[in-house]
C-alpha cells in the first residue's frame, strides 16, 4: 500500500495524532486528517481516497449518517470504524456499512495500537490483493448467451467436499453450478444466477445440475466411494408439481438410492404457495430423499419454514461461521441453531469453514459435517475423484494442522 490515500476521520487530537503517527510507521501512503464529518465531506469530494478511518462519535454529522453520505459517493474505499463503543453497535454499523455498499469493512476498538492497527492494515491488503485477482466487474449476458450455455454444455457442476467432523472423512460433496464461458473463462453463480432466474431459466438449470450430480455421484459408487450428494435447488422449483416425479425418474435411472440425494433448500425465496411447496418436499422424504433448509438464519421466515417443513438437515450459513470469533451475537446464533436442529432431530451442516478454530468447536458443539475451504474449495469432478481417492492419507494429517 505505497500509493494510496488515507482519510483520518476524529474529532479527538489525541487520537487523531496517535493514528496518524502508527500510520505513517506502517505505509507510506498519502494521509489527510479531519475532524468533523463536514470538513470530511469536502475532502472525499475533492480526491479519492482507497481507505477511511472513521469515528462513530463525530459532532455535526455523526459516524453513521457520514457512512451513509460516503456510501452515496459510490466509493470503492475501504471503511474502518473506531469506536470505543459496545460491541453489538460497532457490528450493527459494520453490517449497515456493508449493505450501503462497502466492500471491505474493518472494526478498530478503542483504545488503538501499533499491533490493532497493523493488523487492519493487513486485512485490508490482502482484500485489496483479491480485488485484483477477482474483478467486480458487472457482467451482462444475452438472452442467446445464456441459451447457449445450455445448448453448449457450458454450464458444469463442481464439487466441494463435505467433511464428517469427528472422523474428518468425506462423506457428502455439495454440486455448484459454474459457467465455462467462452470468453470470460470460468464463473461463478454470483455473476450469472439471477439473469438466468430473470430469463426464467432456473427450474432448467436446476435439472441439469441434477441430472449430472447423480450421474457422477452413481460413478464414484462404482468406484467404491459411497458419499451422498447434495444439489441446490429454490423453492420455485418446488411449485412445479412433478419435481419429484423428475427426481425420481434420475435415481431410478441410475440406480441410485434415494438417501444419497440431499436437495438444499434456500430460503431467501418466499414461497408464495406452502401447500404446493410442502406436497412436493413431503413425496421427496416418502422416497427416501434428504431435504436441507440451507442458509438457515439468513432468508425469510426462516423459524416457521423449520417447523412447517419436512426437512431433514439444517445448514448453518458462512455468514455466521464467519463471525462467531468476533462477534458474540453470532457465537450465539451458531450454538442456538446446533441446539435446535438437535431438538428437532436434524442433521447439522456448517459451512464457510476456514480455520481449524471453527472446525474444532463446531465439532465440539455437536456439529455433524464441515464445508468449506479448509478442507477444499469446489473442484472438477477430475479433481474431486482423485481427492476422494487420497483422502485417508489427506486427513490423517489434516486433522492436526491449523
Amino acid at each position: 500500500m505505497k500509493h494510496c490515500n488515507i482519510l483520518i476521520i476524529e474529532d479527538d487530537v489525541f487520537q487523531r495524532n496517535l493514528l496518524h503517527r502508527h500510520l505513517a510507521k506502517l505505509t507510506e501512503c498519502k494521509i489527510q486528517l479531519s475532524s468533523d464529518g463536514a470538513e470530511a465531506l469536502c475532502l472525499l469530494k475533492d480526491s479519492d481516497h482507497e481507505v477511511v478511518f472513521c469515528d462513530l462519535n463525530l459532532p455535526s454529522i455523526d459516524g453513521v449518517e457520514l457512512v451513509r453520505y460516503i456510501a452515496q459517493k459510490k466509493t470503492t474505499a475501504s471503511l474502518v470504524l473506531m469506536s470505543s463503543e459496545a460491541s453489538e453497535i460497532i457490528c450493527s454499523v459494520k453490517t449497515m456499512s456493508e449493505n450501503y455498499g462497502f466492500k471491505n469493512v474493518q472494526i478498530l476498538e478503542k483504545p488503538m495500537n501499533l499491533t490493532s492497527i497493523s493488523a487492519v492494515l493487513n486485512d485490508i491488503k490482502n482484500d485489496l490483493r483479491i480485488s485484483d485477482n477477482h474483478s467486480n466487474r458487472q457482467f451482462v449476458f444475452s438472452e442467446n448467451e445464456l441459451k447457449a450455455a445450455f445448448a453448449d454444455e457450458q454450464l458444469v457442476a463442481y464439487f466441494q467436499p463435505q467433511i464428517n467432523a469427528e472422523s474428518r472423512r468425506v462423506v457428502s460433496a455439495e454440486a455448484l453450478v459454474r459457467w465455462h464461458h467462452p470468453e470470460y473463462g470460468l464463473l461463478a453463480p454470483q455473476v450469472f444466477l439471477e439473469q438466468i432466474i430473470k430469463n426464467n431459466l432456473s427450474s432448467k438449470l436446476t435439472y441439469l445440475i441434477t441430472e449430472f450430480a447423480i450421474k457422477e455421484c452413481k460413478k464414484w459408487h462404482d468406484k467404491g466411494h459411497l458419499i451422498s450428494i447434495s444439489i441446490n435447488v429454490m423453492p420455485s422449483d418446488l411449485m412445479i408439481l412433478s419435481f419429484p416425479d423428475h427426481i425420481f425418474k434420475l435415481l431410478e435411472n441410475n440406480k441410485l438410492a434415494p438417501h444419497y440425494l440431499t436437495l438444499e433448500v434456500t430460503e431467501s425465496e418466499v414461497t408464495n404457495d406452502l401447500a404446493k411447496y410442502l406436497d412436493t418436499l413431503s413425496r421427496l422424504r416418502l422416497k427416501g430423499v434428504n431435504t436441507a433448509i440451507d442458509d438457515f438464519g439468513t432468508g425469510n421466515s426462516s423459524l416457521m419454514q423449520l417447523i412447517t417443513s419436512p426437512f431433514s438437515e439444517l445448514k448453518i450459513d458462512k455468514s455466521f461461521i464467519h463471525k462467531m470469533f468476533e462477534d458474540k451475537k453470532h457465537m450465539i446464533a451458531v450454538k442456538a441453531s446446533i441446539s435446535l436442529a438437535k431438538e428437532l432431530k436434524l442433521k447439522v451442516v456448517a459451512e464457510g469453514i476456514e480455520e481449524n478454530r471453527h472446525a474444532e468447536l463446531l465439532r465440539g458443539l455437536g456439529c455433524d459435517i464441515l464445508q468449506g475451504y479448509l478442507f477444499s474449495p469446489p473442484l472438477p469432478n477430475n479433481q474431486f475423484c482423485q481427492f476422494i481417492k487420497n483422502q485417508p492419507r489427506q486427513f490423517n494429517s489434516e486433522k492436526r494442522v491449523n
